[in-house]
């Protein structure tokens, strides 16, 4: 089953931090710890909400 937000995913960097991002639009953020974790997930949450309409572009737009 897909969820509307599949396209949105988190990895770890090779500095120790993250780096959160759209596979449609190609846009990312970079969190870099320590954070506190309600503060990480607020990121998230938000970065979510601010993606989660996007929809897939052509490669050479992104």
């Amino acid at each position: 089953m897909t969820r509307k937000n599949d396209h949105i995913k988190i990895e770890n960097t090779s500095t120790g931090g993250y780096r959160m991002f759209c596979d449609y639009c190609g846009r990312d953020h970079l969190i870099v710890p320590p954070i506190p974790m309600d503060m990480f997930l607020a990121i998230g949450r938000q970065f979510t909400k601010g993606h989660r309409n996007c929809r897939p572009q052509p490669k050479e737009l992104k």
